[in-house]
């Protein structure tokens, strides 16, 4: 794959990237270290990846069609030929919608110094966790490893702090640099994610897209992680986990969340 480098890299100082997961994802996690990507489309922004000229093409087209009683007899098309032809605009960009998700893919980490109640509640569930993870150290593995990468599908990677810009309802004087990619940018309604991510792409469309895969990092267990309980857990829960952590080798990585919650 051809690794996309950012122009500025992100300074990560003493910063630690953390993957809020649920208890599946966790078990996937410890049984082989590896990093999951989603195929843009299975993310619940409906805006994800999208350039700045797609989004303003579907501002546009959230109207309904203009009934045939409002329609303005003095354009210069009839009304039925304003049907087929904003019809024809509707499916295209549909399409092209498609396409753009489809042949993008990204791995989300919210980067910060301690854990964030907000994503406890939003991403974890009350029986996940989280890996935290050295930022630094992390990054320089992924890249090392997808440099590596030989694929047919995959071409392109990129990695970068998420940019937060006003999308929707869309800021007009919002601009993207040339060559930037639309999937490192999201609506400023997400910025408390402080999202860092890694993306693959694909040059076009295959027969049965996955939905999803999983990037091998063998090195993994060189860099300075740990599984944090979700703070939110009893404390048998903790238990269970420190446990699972324990079967597949990594009792030492486990720790209990700093995060003071009154429970019930």
């Amino acid at each position: 794959m051809t690794i996309h480098h950012p122009e500025i890299r992100p300074d990560f100082k003493n910063g630690y990237l953390w993957r809020y997961v649920d208890l599946f994802k966790l078990i996937d996690f410890l049984s082989k270290p590896k990093i999951f990507f989603n195929r843009l489309d299975q993310f619940e922004d409906p805006l994800e990846g999208l350039p700045f000229d797609l989004v303003d093409k579907l501002l546009f087209t959230q109207e309904d069609q203009i009934n045939r009683e409002e329609y303005n007899t003095g354009l210069n098309e009839d009304y039925d030929t304003y049907v087929r032809s904003d019809s024809l605009v509707r499916i295209k960009l549909k399409e092209d919608i498609r396409k753009y998700k489809e042949c993008q893919f990204a791995s989300s980490w919210h980067f910060a110094d301690r854990e964030s109640y907000a994503m406890w509640k939003v991403y974890s569930g009350s029986y996940g966790a989280v890996l935290k993870i050295n930022a630094e150290s992390f990054l320089n593995i992924v890249i090392e490893e997808a440099d590596k990468h030989s694929s047919d599908h995959f071409t392109d990677f990129a990695y970068d702090l998420v940019q937060y810009k006003n999308i929707w309802p869309l800021d007009f004087n919002e601009t993207s640099k040339k060559g930037e990619f639309s999937a490192l940018k999201k609506d400023k309604s997400y910025e408390h994610e402080k999202e860092f991510r890694f993306l693959a792409l694909t040059k076009e469309i295959i027969v049965d897209q996955p939905q999803n895969f999983k990037f091998e990092i063998p090195k993994m267990n060189t860099l300075d992680w740990n599984i944090v309980t979700n703070p939110f857990m009893a404390e048998w829960q903790e238990k269970a986990v420190e446990q699972l952590c324990e079967k597949f080798g990594h009792k030492e990585r486990f720790k209990r969340s700093e995060t003071k919650i009154k429970l019930p």
